[in-house]
């Protein structure tokens, strides 16, 4: 039985991704926080998953707000973070939740928007964002290019190999839609020759790039920035991931 996203994979997320280097993600994209907002004192991390970032945003120093709409990823946040006082891990949908206070920052990674597969879903978020950040607050997030999907999300195949998880990545990319669908099948290693197997489908949406801008503008953000990711160039054609910025004040 095909499951909804994370409600299966959720225990061995941290084992399926790798090659990701968190700190210099998380780093980076701190950086365009620091240009505007000397001193911060909270910050907020939607789409927070098992916490992966989570771990470089609490070396700041400051209070962070992990968000998490997927309860079994929660599950999996708190078992990874089980005493941290700089924490507080919010189950939430991004596009309409309400934080304990205003915060200095909100930061989301790892193409967490691309899910956001409708543009007034993806403008309830912006507004979400805006509402919960303070006046010279900023959002700062990474998302897939339609590039990115149109090349490395459509009509490939590969396998992973854990010690006890093997996953199967089929993507397929519709020009249409701007949707890629990802089939993720994981066989997990219980004992001896028994595997336990888990399906499910993922699906992103790319937007142009003039989309983010328009729909943040209406979101009533004043200064919109977007970066070919981890650098400070602006995107080409063939760029498959930007890092957006969009300041409040």
């Amino acid at each position: 039985m095909i499951k909804s996203p994370y409600s299966g994979i959720a225990p061995y997320y941290d084992k399926i991704i790798k090659g990701i280097e968190w700190e210099k993600w998380v780093d980076y994209a701190y950086s365009f926080l620091a240009q505007s907002v000397k001193n911060p004192e909270a910050i907020a991390d939607f789409g927070a998953g098992t916490g992966l970032p989570t771990k470089y945003l609490l070396k700041k120093g400051i209070k962070v707000y992990a968000v998490e709409e997927s309860i079994h990823m929660v599950k999996e946040l708190r078992k990874n973070y089980q005493i941290e006082d700089n924490l507080l891990i919010v189950h939430g949908d991004m596009t309409e939740v309400t934080l304990p206070e205003k915060v200095d920052g909100i930061f989301s990674f790892f193409d967490t928007l691309n899910y956001l597969l409708y543009e007034d879903t993806l403008l309830r978020c912006f507004k979400t964002a805006y509402k919960n950040l303070k006046t010279k607050g900023a959002f700062i997030f990474d998302v897939n290019t339609i590039h990115s999907l149109k090349t490395l999300w459509n009509k490939r195949t590969f396998v992973n190999r854990d010690k006890k998880v093997i996953s199967i990545w089929e993507s397929r990319f519709s020009e249409m839609s701007k949707i890629s669908t990802l089939r993720l099948t994981l066989f997990v290693h219980e004992k001896k020759d028994i595997f336990k197997m888990i399906e499910e489908v993922h699906m992103e949406r790319g937007y142009e790039l003039t989309t983010y801008k328009e729909l943040m503008s209406n979101a009533g953000f004043k200064r919109i920035e977007i970066y070919k990711h981890l650098t400070n160039e602006p995107p080409n054609a063939s760029t498959n991931r930007v890092l957006i910025v969009g300041r409040k004040g």
